[in-house]
């Protein structure tokens, strides 16, 4: 069901920032699919800005079905509507260059409430994005509890992604297994990363 191979080069970079890429065929429909991570958009948003430009120019080039770019931006002073629209109070130089680069690309945004928990129950930050290059794409965008047994972090999302045939496409591959990720031991999980030695 899904072939993975890589789609473009990003090898010319400073990679201060994560992105994987690739590309989801489903029937006859071809799907480009990111995942962008961001550590300061107001240090690296040259660099995301270029990354995007660049999946965009795939995307059209190679004349695809669909794109879905999702990440964490750590983009904190903009909120979004329901409607997938942008607003702010104040904005750094970097966010700005960010949305320049979305709205010159005509992506869509899709998300709608916040993605990151600052304590129990209380989230406040839009970090996490969901772009597509159309809004009628994605549906039943639902945010779940915090990844790992955490008062603070990031919130998991579940989503749907319209294909145009999507009733034969689920009618095609119906999954057997569906993993339950909230019986995970994210304390033990998370104990041993943190004893990982990433340096």
């Amino acid at each position: 069901m899904i072939a993975s191979k890589v789609t473009f080069n990003t090898e010319n970079l400073n990679k201060n920032i994560e992105d994987i890429w690739c590309t989801i065929k489903a029937g006859s429909e071809t799907l480009l699919i990111g995942c962008i991570y961001c550590p300061i958009i107001n240090h690296f948003a040259n660099e995301v800005s270029i990354c995007i430009d660049q999946a965009c120019k795939e995307y059209n080039e190679r004349n695809l079905n669909g794109m879905l770019v999702c990440g964490d931006f750590n983009c904190s002073n903009l909120k979004w509507n329901e409607d997938g629209d942008w607003y702010f109070n104040r904005i750094s130089d970097g966010e700005q260059e960010f949305l320049d680069v979305v709205n010159k690309n005509f992506l869509d945004q899709n998300l709608s409430v916040p993605t990151f928990q600052l304590n129990d129950q209380v989230q406040k930050s839009f970090l996490d994005l969901v772009f597509t290059e159309s809004n009628t794409k994605i549906t039943n965008l639902e945010t779940g509890p915090v990844l790992g047994e955490l008062s603070r972090g990031h919130l998991t999302m579940t989503l749907s992604y319209l294909f145009k045939n999507n009733k034969n496409f689920h009618n095609q591959f119906k999954r057997e297994k569906k993993f339950n990720y909230k019986n995970g031991i994210y304390a033990l999980i998370n104990k041993f990363l943190s004893d990982i030695d990433w340096d």
